[in-house]
């Protein structure tokens, strides 16, 4: 039987993902939620990242392309925000440092490495964790929770409740 973690959970989830959904509380304004990544992007402006707005459909639809500078190295990462009704969707496009040597780890294509998973994880808490937290949503669902609810949608019980 399938429980209700498959589908959503409440909060933030523990595991990092490059794409998490989350459901607003109940009144919840649009206009409140982007006033929350506004203070999103300057919380992260006054700690040196530098972010350039690119692709952008809508003021509720669009990319960030984040660096920062460590110690003659270059982080960058690509972020594609949706707040929409009644979710937002953050996309980790990808996250890369380049070094000062020149050469590059391309963090969201080897994330099946334990080290570079593990410096992603600290990325994702930095870049993601950090506006879900101004956010609270009521619930949140990774694209991997959302697959696994998919794959198991036949086997939910027809009296299923919340």
């Amino acid at each position: 039987m399938i429980s209700g973690a498959a589908f959503a959970q409440s909060g933030i989830p523990a595991t990092p993902t490059t794409e998490l959904y989350g459901y607003y509380k109940k009144g919840e304004s649009l206009e409140t939620v982007k006033f929350m990544a506004e203070e999103y992007e300057a919380l992260l402006a006054r700690q040196s990242f530098r972010f350039l707005r690119t692709n952008v459909v809508s003021d509720k639809d669009y990319k960030l392309d984040w660096s920062k500078k460590y110690e003659g190295s270059l982080l960058q990462a690509r972020i594609h925000y949706q707040f929409l009704v009644p979710f937002f969707k953050i996309t980790i496009e990808e996250i890369n440092v380049i070094f000062s040597n020149g050469d590059t780890l391309y963090i969201t294509k080897n994330l099946k490495d334990k080290a570079v998973k593990k410096q992603f994880n600290s990325l994702y808490e930095m870049l993601v964790h950090t506006l879900v937290k101004l956010i609270e949503p009521a619930k949140t669902i990774t694209k991997e929770q959302l697959r696994e609810a998919l794959e198991n949608i036949d086997k939910i019980p027809a009296n299923h409740s919340k």
